[in-house]
């Protein structure tokens, strides 16, 4: 058999949109594994209505590739970004309208840079996060930056100190 055409392989994913909750749902157990068979034969069914005969094994090997294709590109793209040395980022993966399909149907392929240049406001973002929430849920600490209080740390507030407590195993 030939080779799938670029006119097969978008047909197959505009189908595989309309079959996405049944293919790629990561159960195995018997149901759902009956119910992935009959959604594979039916697309095979549409496939093959309009285009040469094809199984409906092929079609399944066809889309696997299609999403291992598109997530060996993401994850290259990711470990660009990441390299240490510098210089110029690397450009944007040019994305075919069947890549971007494929991270539509299948989200855990799906990435999403917010910061070309830098992977480090990640970390930062979620280091203010934490600090907020822990500020937020200890505000009734009241400490004095004072350096005229360093003899005596109650002379400006009486007010008691209620630090957390820590539990020991």
């Amino acid at each position: 058999m030939s080779a799938f055409t670029l006119k097969e392989k978008i047909f197959l994913v505009s189908l595989m949109q309309t079959h996405k909750n049944i293919i790629e749902v990561k159960k195995t157990d018997a149901t759902t594994n009956k119910a992935k068979v009959e959604a594979w034969k039916k697309i095979s069914v549409h496939f093959n209505g309009r285009f040469p005969a094809r199984t409906d094994k092929q079609l399944k090997k066809l889309w696997d590739n299609l999403k291992n294709r598109t997530r060996k590109l993401d994850t290259d793209f990711k470990y660009s970004i990441l390299k240490m040395g510098g210089g110029p980022s690397p450009p944007l993966p040019v994305d075919d309208p069947i890549t971007q399909q494929i991270r539509a149907i299948v989200p855990t392929i799906n990435y999403e840079i917010e910061n070309v240049y830098d992977s480090n406001h990640l970390l930062t973002e979620i280091q203010t996060e934490n600090l907020t929430e822990s500020l937020e849920s200890h505000n009734n600490i009241d400490i004095e930056h004072s350096d005229t209080n360093k003899e005596n740390p109650q002379s400006k507030s009486s007010k008691p100190i209620d630090l957390p407590q820590h539990k020991t195993n």
